[in-house]
């Protein structure tokens, strides 16, 4: 009794003082992911449930073409990008990630594709867990009304790169909180 006693305050103070994990609310769904390849420039692969970046020796890129969609709910506050979960990383593990001028609709090839616009920034993978970014810059932004679609550009860093993911848990997913 006397231990409880004694102990039962401690743990309290303990408890209140520890700090909560608040985990972030995923705001997007993977409207498309087409993988586009150097070595197969006239192919299209087709929206697809996975995403890659791959060079090998300084050889040909595989680059995943990104369409993801604003959920309800989410317009007006603070969305920041982020990259997880993939299952299989090699190498620098190393991504860029640009937006690109157009949708993304799984009819892309290496050699007819949306033109990449704007570099967001460099990650590496984390397997598992959150990538981190390059620099210490947060891409955050305002939300967009539910139903926005991004557009964005997965392209390896390296000479020997390579980073796999499967959707729904893996790979670039927009966050609030």
């Amino acid at each position: 009794m006397k231990f409880t006693a004694i102990l039962l305050p401690f743990l309290t103070t303990l408890a209140l003082a520890s700090p909560v994990e608040k985990r972030a609310t995923v705001a997007s769904y993977n409207t498309c992911h087409a993988e586009i390849t150097e070595l197969y420039p006239n192919e299209y692969s087709g929206c697809l449930q996975s995403g890659s970046v791959e060079r090998v020796n300084g050889g040909s890129n595989t680059n995943t073409l990104i369409a993801i969609t604003i959920r309800d709910g989410f317009a007006g506050q603070t969305c920041t990008l982020n990259f997880q979960d993939p299952y299989y990383v090699n190498g620098t593990r190393g991504i860029q990630l640009f937006t690109v001028g157009g949708p993304v609709t799984g009819g892309e090839t290496w050699n007819e594709r949306p033109f990449r616009n704007q570099h967001v920034g460099t990650f590496k993978a984390s397997l598992p867990g959150t990538a981190s970014w390059s620099d210490s810059t947060a891409r955050s932004f305002l939300c967009p009304k539910g139903g926005t679609t991004l557009y964005f550009e997965a392209v390896p860093t390296g000479d020997n790169d390579a980073v796999f993911w499967k959707l729904p848990s893996g790979g670039l997913v927009v966050t609030v909180g």
